[in-house]
């Protein structure tokens, strides 16, 4: 062990302390470090990954959450889309709305607002405009989203799953579920779903200008129960 001026040896406490110190120091820069790689790779997932994607039908129509403007133009892009549904994803006229009607402008995009609540309720309208626009061809490809892509989005891929594929409403149910779908958080939408279902059916099948729901007819003296004895409601004028 080597003596140094006024007792001080190599297994000093002081250089312990000293050694301690700079690898507290290098932990510090590492988690800071850390941190930063972090925080960027948060920051920058949105607009590389767009939120909740996924195919409804391969090369014709996709669905996803709210993007932005990075993410909404690399799957406009890729995916060749014409059109675009947006279900209420943005509240109107704010700075995140006009910047999507702006961004689906400059790429040369149709883009329709069809706006429901964040559970799936509204106007039932809403979603037979959307599944006219799902059958035009000429629209196609198309992107459909919401807000997080699970419950508007989810409630019109099941109506066009059953009305337009003939998928059991069951099945199609379980496909809003694995997109986020949650029947505890949201307990509105299955029963929405089997209220509209057939109500929506008849103004698809009858194009009628809006859906009527059972209330709706019986407080006109109306009914929906078939084709033969359905009572055309006037539309807005155009």
């Amino acid at each position: 062990m080597r003596t140094y001026p006024y007792g001080m040896t190599t297994d000093s406490p002081c250089r312990c302390k000293q050694t301690d110190r700079t690898r507290v120091a290098r932990a510090v820069v590492l988690c800071a470090c850390i941190g930063l790689v972090v925080l960027g790779v948060v920051g920058a997932w949105p607009h590389i990954f767009p939120k909740n994607f996924g195919v409804v039908v391969p090369d014709k129509i996709y669905r996803s959450g709210e993007l932005t403007v990075s993410a909404l133009s690399r799957v406009v892009r890729a995916h060749n889309i014409r059109t675009i549904i947006d279900m209420g994803a943005y509240e109107p006229g704010t700075r995140e709305d006009v910047l999507q009607a702006k961004t689906a402008s400059a790429l040369g995009v149709e883009r329709y607002v069809l706006r429901l609540e964040g559970d799936g309720t509204g106007d039932p309208t809403m979603y037979l405009e959307s599944l006219r626009l799902m059958i035009d061809d000429s629209k196609l490809p198309m992107l459909i989203h919401c807000g997080a892509g699970s419950e508007r989005t989810g409630c019109l891929v099941v109506l066009y799953r059953h009305l337009i594929q003939d998928v059991e409403i069951d099945r199609a149910y379980e496909e809003a579920r694995r997109y986020g779908h949650n029947p505890r958080r949201n307990t509105i939408l299955r029963p929405l779903i089997d209220y509209i279902v057939e109500p929506v059916r008849i103004a698809f099948e009858h194009d009628l200008p809006v859906v009527t729901l059972p209330d709706e007819s019986k407080e006109r003296g109306e009914t929906t129960s078939g084709a033969a004895s359905v009572t055309t409601v006037s539309g807005p004028e155009s």
